[in-house]
């Protein structure tokens, strides 16, 4: 909206938290209004339809301005059934794709290992929409504002705004946090699920959304192995390659709390084609939680929830952890691939790296932040201090 705006030559600014951050930075990219349609949201198809035409030229003449890709492939998407019961539920809705005359067919086992030779053989079909297709949010946001400033336009990424300046009616303006008002004719409200947290907005203007959890990883293969052309959906995660070689997993986490969560990449392991791939997390859930502090803080206060004492709850939330990784990294060892690093070890390693990450948040909720640093130093150490030697070697602890 921002660009096109300022191609048009109205003065323009937008007004950011951080710059491409929060949902956008988090975005696995799916462009998939056939292969995500579900029951009656018939609607919601005719604007994702009408959105996803429109792709193509957009990108075509976004890259074209700027020089920079955006990962936009037009890849298709194949949601596959693991099981009889996947595979029914799949089948209602390709019947109710088909009903709405939705390029969407249907695959046995052997037409989807056709189209992605990776898929694990227990899998008994799937549904391929061929018109899916798939963008790299960052590429996508970082073409957008090198456009956007070329054309003349404001860009503004330390400027939360608090709220919209109402007259007579009408947008005048917006309030930043910081206390500055910035005049305006016209005002876009496009912060996402923040949307209707916005203050000075009228009741009629609120857009009523809200936030849903998820988790996202970033792993890399090796540089052998297949890698997959189309989006992979089953019923519980998602993959989404990216023309680096990268691969985003994901899954959206609804009302179903952490531990839910955390057994993500065990359930992608265990499901969709890593085979003899061994995956390495480039960007995983440590850096996704902490660039998303509202998130992270969601996490630890859910894991140290209870009546236990604070240590025992967070030794609890320690041993999931390790648990979690230690049977993920198992399987690869069994393949002969992790050969100089046992399971355990490795687990540790990425608990160290999480706990180094979550200090600040965990010890925010048993220190004050204007402690001295000696007070927060010893909270620290009798707070994971037990914890800490359960799980790694004393020179690493130190």
């Amino acid at each position: 909206i921002a660009w096109c705006a300022a191609r048009k030559g109205l003065r323009t600014i937008v007004l950011e938290k951080d710059r491409a951050q929060w949902a956008t930075g988090a975005a696995a990219g799916m462009l998939a209004p056939v292969g995500e349609l579900d029951f009656g949201e018939q609607e919601l198809l005719a604007l994702g339809l009408a959105s996803a035409g429109r792709y193509p030229g957009f990108v075509a003449e976004l890259e074209a301005e700027t020089g920079l890709r955006t990962g936009y492939a037009p890849c298709g998407a194949l949601a596959v059934a693991l099981n009889r019961d996947d595979a029914e539920a799949l089948r209602r809705l390709h019947s109710f794709q088909r009903s709405l005359h939705l390029d969407a067919e249907w695959k046995n086992a052997g037409e989807c290992r056709i189209l992605e030779p990776g898929l694990p053989p227990r899998i008994v079909g799937g549904v391929h929409t061929a018109h899916d297709h798939r963008v790299d949010p960052r590429a996508l946001v970082r073409a957008l504002e090198r456009a956007f400033e070329q054309a003349g336009g404001e860009l503004r990424s330390d400027a939360p705004v608090a709220a919209v300046k109402v007259a007579s009616g009408r947008a005048v303006g917006v309030e930043l946090e910081s206390g500055e008002t910035v005049a305006t004719e016209q005002v876009v409200v496009a912060a996402g699920c923040r949307s209707g947290e916005l203050g000075g907005l009228p009741e009629e203007a609120r857009v009523p959304v809200r936030p849903v959890k998820g988790q996202l990883l970033t792993l890399r293969g090796r540089a052998e192995a297949p890698a997959l052309e189309s989006v992979i959906r089953t019923l519980d995660v998602y993959l989404v390659p990216r023309d680096d070689g990268r691969l985003v997993v994901g899954a959206t986490v609804e009302e179903r709390g952490f531990v839910a969560g955390l057994q993500l990449l065990e359930r992608v392991s265990a499901d969709l084609p890593l085979r003899e791939t061994l995956l390495w997390m480039t960007r995983g859930a440590i850096n996704i939680m902490d660039e998303n502090r509202d998130f992270l803080r969601l996490i630890i206060m859910e894991g140290l929830g209870g009546d236990e004492s604070a240590l025992e709850q967070y030794r609890r939330l320690v041993d999931l952890w390790e648990s979690a990784l230690t049977t993920v990294l198992q399987r690869y060892t069994e393949k002969g691939e992790l050969q100089d690093n046992s399971p355990q070890a490795m687990a540790r390693q990425v608990i160290y790296l999480i706990l180094m990450a979550f200090q600040d948040t965990l010890m925010g909720r048993h220190v004050s932040p204007e402690a001295a640093p000696e007070e927060r130093r010893q909270a620290l150490s009798a707070f994971v201090g037990d914890a800490m030697n359960h799980l790694l070697p004393n020179p690493q602890t130190s």
